[in-house]
């Protein structure tokens, strides 16, 4: 990483197989890989050199809601959008001037290698439209390695990640698991878990469920994880894709959807909640998991699962305002539980069974009350985020996916208004490693 070592002394050994300079011991002048410091110490050099970029008499901005994410704009209207993961670095730009400036500003401190327009980052595979009024991002190259890894690709199809009738009892659990059990089982939940949290969103109800047996896995687990797997193999080009409305033009519209699925967890009776957030018809952020507490009706599941997702939703409306596009009306949240809704808007009483709910759950009603969220009704049957909380059918699972991938948005209105999403499409993406 080439970082200076500031103010103290850092003494490193060489191993007994290094030749001439065997258990020589040196001082460190750069971070190395292994230091606990080495990655907060390139950040803090690299937001430096960043922040002293100049173009115009303008420089960087450093967003306050998230420290990797940076954002140039002069009064000419050249425009820059900074994101890096350590020394992985992609941007937008609206002027490639300002983008070969800055390239050049970092090799002075840095070699670079300058990858061209965005197709890879961090293990996802991003592809362009040729009328540049789309973006996809498929984790296709990924799975095909975790398949290879775990040596399932066979000829079986499997349609749905979890089956529908998947349950977990105390009794699966009797038999004491093999260490090597426990190191493939960790092993297959890992490789999952970045599917999940990366693209694909529709294995996150599986991955929930099966990462709660990390420390005693059984075989039925074990097999629950592996056909995860085998379904990701199966649809390994499914894409999320966000694109602009028709008129080629952004729309910088929220939109999200929450969902829980009240006691199902049949060892703890907790509740499963799940929600998922959209901007120009594609997901752009999703949870699944465990309720933290065990509620006493599916009005109160929901309604902690709402909370849940109103904290998402604040976070996403800060940081759409600092890269300047605020939300000006409430962010709209789909809701199939007509008694939470009443709860959320204050328009039921809380002396009844809900008296007993946790104060920290109830700032969903200030927050309907100064105009960030409005909470609206929609069927279970066109919940998206019904994929996050259960294991479903065939049929309903691709009628969910469907949905959420943004070929049946019209299914869901309000009003007769059509919910819209967001892309910036005028900006052409770049990405950046840092040798």
């Amino acid at each position: 990483m080439s970082t200076d070592l500031k103010g103290r002394a850092v003494y490193c050994q060489f191993p007994s197989d290094a030749g001439e300079d065997a258990n020589k011991i040196v001082r460190l002048v750069k971070e190395v890989y292994g230091l606990k410091s080495s990655g907060i110490s390139f950040i803090k050099q690299l937001r430096e050199t960043i922040l002293s970029f100049e173009y115009r008499g303008r420089r960087f901005q450093n967003l306050k809601i998230d420290q990797c994410i940076y954002v140039f704009e002069d009064e000419d209207g050249s425009k820059m959008i900074l994101a890096h993961y350590v020394d992985d670095i992609i941007c937008g730009t609206t002027n490639r001037e300002l983008r070969e400036r800055f390239f050049q500003h970092l090799r002075q401190s840095w070699e670079i290698e300058d990858m061209g327009q965005l197709d890879r980052f961090l293990g996802i595979n991003f592809r362009r439209s040729d009328d540049k009024k789309e973006w996809s991002a498929s984790a296709s190259t990924y799975i095909d390695r975790i398949v290879k890894r775990f040596d399932l690709n066979d000829t079986v199809v499997v349609k749905v990640p979890m089956d529908p009738g998947f349950t977990l009892t105390a009794e699966d659990f009797e038999e004491v698991p093999s260490e090597e059990m426990k190191s493939e089982y960790r092993s297959l939940i890992g490789s999952l878990g970045y599917c999940a949290i990366t693209v694909r969103f529709d294995i996150a109800y599986a991955v929930s469920v099966l990462s709660r047996h990390l420390a005693k896995p059984c075989k039925k687990v074990v097999l629950a994880a592996k056909r995860v797997i085998k379904y990701l193999r199966c649809t390994r080009d499914l894409a999320i894709t966000w694109s602009a409305q028709s008129n080629g033009t952004a729309n910088w519209k929220l939109t999200g959807s929450v969902d829980a699925s009240f006691a199902n967890c049949q060892m703890t009776r907790r509740s499963h909640g799940g929600w998922i957030n959209f901007l120009n018809r594609g997901p752009v952020s999703w949870k699944s998991g465990l309720q933290p507490i065990v509620t006493l009706s599916s009005c109160e599941s929901e309604y902690v699962a709402l909370s849940m997702e109103v904290c998402e939703v604040k976070y996403l409306r800060m940081l759409l305002r600092e890269l300047g596009c605020p939300q000006e009306e409430p962010t709209l949240i789909w809701e199939d539980n007509k008694a939470c809704i009443l709860l959320a808007e204050n328009e039921s009483s809380s002396a009844g069974r809900c008296k007993h709910i946790d104060t920290k759950f109830r700032f969903v009603a200030e927050a309907i009350a100064d105009g960030v969220v409005k909470i609206r009704y929609t069927p279970s049957a066109y919940n998206y985020s019904d994929i996050l909380t259960k294991p479903l059918t065939e049929v309903m699972f691709q009628r969910m996916i469907e949905m959420c991938l943004g070929s049946k948005d019209s299914q869901i209105v309000e009003r007769g208004h059509q919910v819209e999403g967001f892309l910036c499409t005028g900006y052409d993406s770049y990405m950046v490693y840092i040798c």
